[in-house]
């Protein structure tokens, strides 16, 4: 799906600022962290979430020791503040505090439980919806296999998090577009890519699913 960097939505914004907040954290950086996460979250609100692995690596180089809080965790208000700031914008201009999550209804967007969600979406697009049930599947197994084999623990669940929401629509659309910036997954990948094999498979079967998908897109499928 890595065509979809080269359109106007905000995934290659989204992978940017993730990869550049994640990076700052494992390197301490806390004031650059809370920088790109602050435009992480500008860029589309679910990226709040950041603020889970940031404040738990935060917690783990003090050692869950809470009584060494230094000054630097004031960075950590800035994601929030910046939200905040977001709603209230639209807030002035809607007259809604909660439009953002309001226009959703528009989608057909509705909760429901996240395994009804993958046996029985709703929105189904031939070709498309087995695919994003597939990838689906695949996401949430790369973000239990980054809970054990990434670094940090926060990694795994910060790729859970960004994973749940559309799981609990009852439809999949557009999955495959917001999966693309779940970065613990793709390091996971990229370790199990190691073997020989699997990389030959990743190869060889990534091109032509994205191919496929980019020609449905291409023809106004409800890839994106």
């Amino acid at each position: 799906t890595g065509f979809f960097f080269s359109t106007f939505y905000t995934e290659s914004t989204f992978l940017f600022f993730s990869v550049a907040a994640l990076f700052a954290a494992q390197r301490r950086a806390w004031g650059w962290a809370c920088l790109a996460g602050a435009l992480l979250t500008l860029s589309r609100p679910l990226g709040i979430v950041i603020t889970l692995p940031l404040a738990w690596q935060y917690a783990e180089s003090i050692g869950w020791n809470f009584r060494k809080l230094r000054w630097d965790a004031a960075w950590f208000a800035l994601p929030p503040l910046c939200l905040l700031g977001y709603f209230l914008w639209q807030y002035q201009l809607t007259g809604n505090f909660f439009a953002p999550l309001y226009i959703q209804q528009a989608w057909g967007r509705v909760f429901s439980w996240p395994w009804e969600a993958l046996l029985h979406p709703t929105g189904l697009v031939s070709v498309i919806t087995p695919q994003e049930q597939g990838l689906a599947l695949v996401f949430v197994a790369g973000a239990l296999l980054a809970l054990r084999r990434l670094p940090s623990l926060s990694l795994g669940l910060y790729a859970l998090v960004l994973i749940a929401p559309p799981l609990f629509t009852g439809q999949l659309t557009s999955t495959a577009r917001y999966y693309l910036a779940v970065v613990p997954v793709f390091v996971v990948a990229a370790q199990l890519g190691k073997h020989p094999l699997l990389d030959r498979a990743i190869t060889l079967l990534a091109p032509m699913m994205q191919a496929l998908l980019f020609l449905m897109w291409c023809r106004f499928y409800w890839v994106a």
